[in-house]
């Protein structure tokens, strides 16, 4: 992992790992408030089968997505992971996706 790869370069340039963990967390927070959801997920087929084994739907909409994706406790996206943002557990859709699928 590229992320673990500079830490460990910081800290042999003498930062602390009190230091490197801030920067981690700082750069985290403005790349998830920077980022939405790329075109290219939405049209992927990785985001058609997720919608439609979320929704049982052949050709769900947006609407038909909201339960399922981000309403429903159990299921909802993000439920399980820290927000890099507040740091709280629950993150935004945006949070668990590749790099290569968020978008400025």
């Amino acid at each position: 992992d590229k992320a673990e790869t500079v830490k460990r370069q910081l800290v042999g340039l003498g930062w602390t790992q009190a230091r490197v963990r801030d920067l981690h967390t700082r750069i985290c927070s403005e790349q998830s408030n920077e980022a939405g959801v790329g075109a290219a997920y939405v049209v992927s087929k990785e985001f058609t089968d997720l919608a439609r084994l979320r929704t049982g739907l052949d050709d769900p909409t947006f609407r038909d997505m909201q339960d399922p994706f981000w309403c429903d406790g159990a299921s909802a996206v993000g439920k399980d992971q820290i927000c890099p943002r507040d740091g709280k557990l629950g993150c935004a859709m945006v949070d668990v996706l590749p790099a290569v699928y968020r978008q400025k």
